[in-house]
């Protein structure tokens, strides 16, 4: 456990909007899940949120404790879609309109990506790491606990492949690059990739500013 005072501001709805306080955090995401749970009286299953800093504070799933903010942050709790409760967002991607996060300038020819789509090595110790989370899921269902640096890196690297081979990928190109390492799939997430498939759509778009 990590102790000091975290103010946490909790969106559940557009008219609930709570705030807590906690003196000490647990090291992992399932037992932060349990504790706000508990705090906020929630029976339902639901994903949290956190605005991560690296995306202009765009809402992304919390996958690791170390990407929180310090002393305080603002979370957001989404009900999944199959239970009773709902709040205005849930991780459904069913309802997003692949034409309306995919779409080029008028005129672009796009391309396909390749099938399969070779994932690029990484470092040594990233390739190690992933190996070892590869593993672990298999075994248990275990999932890999990335820096937000390796994170950064990982990101990178497919967002620089993605671009060879197709500068306007459709949201079910992103789907099939962020499948690749079952180990990286989000806890409580409905399909395990929504906010890798955004921060890949994110890098992408960094990268059409550049060129």
């Amino acid at each position: 456990m990590f102790f000091f005072i975290m103010l946490l501001r909790i969106i559940l709805s557009e008219d609930d909007i709570r705030r807590i306080t906690l003196d000490s955090l647990p090291e992992d995401v399932q037992n932060f899940h349990s504790i706000l749970k508990a705090k906020l009286g929630l029976d339902l299953d639901f994903v949290i949120q956190y605005q991560d800093p690296d995306f202009d504070k765009d809402l992304c799933n919390l996958t690791c404790m170390s990407d929180l903010p310090k002393d305080k942050a603002t979370l957001k709790v989404c009900i999944k879609k199959n239970e009773s409760y709902h709040t205005d967002s849930t991780l459904d991607t069913a309802s997003l309109s692949s034409s309306s996060l995919d779409e080029g300038p008028s005129g672009t020819k796009t391309r396909q990506l390749p099938q399969p789509f070779i994932i690029p090595l990484f470092s040594f110790d990233v390739e190690l790491q992933l190996k070892k989370g590869n593993e672990a899921f298999h075994h248990d269902g275990t999932l890999l606990d990335i820096s937000k640096n390796m994170k950064s890196d990982l990101l990178d690297k497919l967002a620089e492949a993605i671009y060879f081979h197709n500068p306007y990928p459709t949201w079910e190109d992103y789907d099939l690059v962020a499948q690749q390492h079952p180990c990286l799939k989000e806890p409580g997430s409905v399909h395990g990739w929504y906010c890798w498939k955004f921060s890949l759509k994110f890098k992408m778009g960094n990268f059409h500013q550049k060129m």
